[in-house]
C-alpha cells in the first residue's frame, strides 16, 4: 500500500532514494559534494523529495551513517537545512539523479559522521529533531536539563 501512495505521487519516472525506514527518517546514498549548495545544506533531487519523503526545502536534519554508533547524544546533532536541487543547482542535481544525499564542498571530511563518509554509502537523514512543534517549545534543552538532573549535576 505505501509503495503504491508513493508511486501516484511521483510525478515522473520514480527515483529509489531516499525511502522512509521510520517515521520521518529516510536513508539514501551519499552522493558527493556540490559548490552548488552552501555550509550545513543536505541536497536531494526536488522530484526524489516530493515522491518519496514528507520534507520540505529548508526542514532540518541529522545525517548519520547507516551501520556506525552514534558518538554524540542524539539531541545534540548537527542540523542540516534540506536543499530541492533541479535545473538551477546543475552539479548538485548531477549528483542527486536517483535522491542521492550532495553536501557543501564545505562538508567537514574530519568531523564523525562525515570522516568516514565514501560516495555511495548509505546515509540517514533524521528529521525527528527537527519536528517544528517540538522545536518551538525547546524540548531539546528539556532533555539536557533533565539528563543532568538525573546525574545530579544540576539541581532540582
Amino acid at each position: 500500500m505505501r509503495k503504491e501512495t508513493r508511486h501516484k505521487r511521483c510525478t515522473q519516472s520514480c527515483v529509489p532514494y531516499p525511502f522512509e525506514t521510520l517515521r520521518r527518517c529516510y536513508v539514501t546514498l551519499f552522493g558527493g559534494v556540490s559548490p552548488d549548495l552552501q555550509a550545513y545544506q543536505v541536497g536531494i533531487n526536488r522530484e526524489a523529495l516530493a515522491g518519496n519523503t514528507e520534507l520540505d526545502s529548508l526542514d532540518r536534519v541529522a545525517v548519520g551513517v547507516l551501520g556506525e554508533g552514534r558518538t554524540r547524544p542524539f539531541f545534540m546533532e548537527r542540523l542540516y537545512d534540506v536543499a530541492a536541487l533541479d535545473d538551477t543547482t546543475p552539479d548538485a542535481m548531477a549528483k542527486s539523479a536517483f535522491g542521492e544525499a550532495v553536501f557543501s564542498v564545505e562538508l567537514d571530511r574530519g568531523r564523525r559522521p562525515f570522516d568516514s563518509l565514501r560516495e555511495g554509502r548509505l546515509i540517514v537523514l533524521s528529521a525527528v529533531l527537527a519536528d517544528p512543534e517540538a522545536e518551538g517549545r525547546g524540548w531539546r534543552l528539556d532533555l539536557l536539563a533533565k539528563a543532568l538532573r538525573e546525574l545530579r549535576i544540576l539541581e532540582s
